[in-house]
């Protein structure tokens, strides 16, 4: 598995995991990551958004 992948592998399972433990739907979620980025000055964007959605609703 290359560097990249192995980086992938453990974003969704960071992702994963924050998920279940928040125990919200996959909008709300979406929603708290971005004002979550807010506050940090950082910025999600729609593609990233997309991603996350599609993972989770495929996973769960």
């Amino acid at each position: 598995m290359s560097h990249k992948d192995q980086n992938q592998d453990d974003i969704k399972g960071i992702v994963r995991n924050a998920f279940i433990a928040r125990n919200m739907n996959v909008d709300e979620y979406i929603d708290m990551i971005e004002r979550e980025c807010s506050i940090c000055r950082s910025e999600i964007n729609y593609v990233q958004k997309e991603k996350m959605k599609e993972y989770l609703l495929k996973t769960f």
